[in-house]
């Protein structure tokens, strides 16, 4: 009964949906009264499994019957969690040989196993929800063009404040990728001297930690496939690394939406 309330509680967690407690406890005592009875019926191999599908099913209908394409979706979910789960857990304690495993041991495997999917689905979560907001663009400067992934940051409203264009944030090895002979101390100390990349100069920048400023310059323009071109932008370069569940080296404007 526990882990059928562990499934079902993943199976929420991963949609995103509210926990409906009643009706995923009235699930798990379905599913456990079904696991104490099958052992004391006689059916074939195959005919046990498709018994099994047909209790999964069933607890899935109690918690999720509301449309068929959701329904759907909880399903191949709850079955998918339930294979992954079981066989972890069988995995884990086939280490210890399955004969001489401690019922005692039991429990913290299962307890094991859950924080373990707690952890990957959460990071999974974040890794969707980070997806939606990536584009694909396409800087054009000096003649070359680089693609790169980009997230769209709805907190980056820097501008340029004598010309008021929007500054779109990239990396450090992004802007030392366009500009090879330049040293990277340069660039890092802020003691790029404007002079030497054509159209660029320091804007002051406001953050948590206080005042700065941030090396920019502009490029030819800034394509975003499948989206709008940009021509009158200036990009920016970050000291620090757009850490996230997904790689990309630029944050937009938030008036590039």
């Amino acid at each position: 009964m526990v882990i059928n309330t562990m499934l079902l509680y993943f199976v929420f967690k991963t949609i995103k949906q509210p926990v409906p407690k009643w009706r995923v406890l009235l699930s798990a005592i379905i599913g456990t009264a079904f696991a104490l009875t099958l052992p004391l019926l006689s059916f074939s191999g195959v005919g046990m499994f498709f018994i099994r599908l047909f209790v999964g099913a069933l607890m899935v209908f109690v918690v999720q019957n509301k449309s068929l394409g959701r329904y759907t979706l909880f399903l191949l979910l709850f079955l998918t969690y339930t294979f992954a789960f079981g066989g972890a857990v069988f995995g884990v304690m086939s280490m210890f040989g399955l004969e001489s495993v401690p019922f005692g041991l039991v429990p913290g495997v299962v307890l094991a196993m859950f924080f373990i999917f707690k952890l990957l689905i959460k990071y999974l979560n974040v890794r969707h929800s980070v997806s939606q907001h990536l584009r694909d663009v396409v800087i054009h400067h000096k003649g070359e063009r680089y693609k790169v992934t980009s997230y769209l940051d709805t907190g980056n409203r820097l501008v340029d404040p004598d010309t008021n264009a929007p500054v779109v944030i990239i990396s450090l090895s992004l802007f030392l990728k366009m500009f090879p002979d330049i040293p990277p101390d340069k660039i890092v100390l802020n003691r790029l001297g404007e002079s030497e990349v054509e159209q660029g100069k320091y804007i002051p920048l406001s953050t948590v930690a206080g005042k700065s400023k941030i090396f920019t310059f502009k490029p030819e323009k800034l394509e975003i496939l499948k989206g709008k071109t940009h021509d009158n932008i200036r990009l920016g370069v970050s000291m620090r690394g757009f850490k996230d569940a997904v790689r990309y080296d630029a944050l937009l404007h938030s008036a590039l939406a």
